[in-house]
């Protein structure tokens, strides 16, 4: 059990952070937004990555 717990808490002490992101001065728009965090597009851009479609 103790163990485990070890195990677990190692697992789960790494840094965890994001590594990308962007700063943004204005809200974005809700299309905007998903395309943003879907394929990295930029506002009115081209995406950056391959697109990601969530079932």
């Amino acid at each position: 059990m103790i163990l485990r717990a070890l195990i677990l808490w190692l697992a789960l002490s790494g840094q965890a952070h994001a590594q990308e992101f962007l700063n943004r001065d204005t809200a974005l728009s809700d299309d905007d937004f998903y395309r943003l965090v879907a394929c990295a597009a930029p506002v009115n851009g081209e995406c950056g990555k391959p697109f990601v479609r969530w079932p």
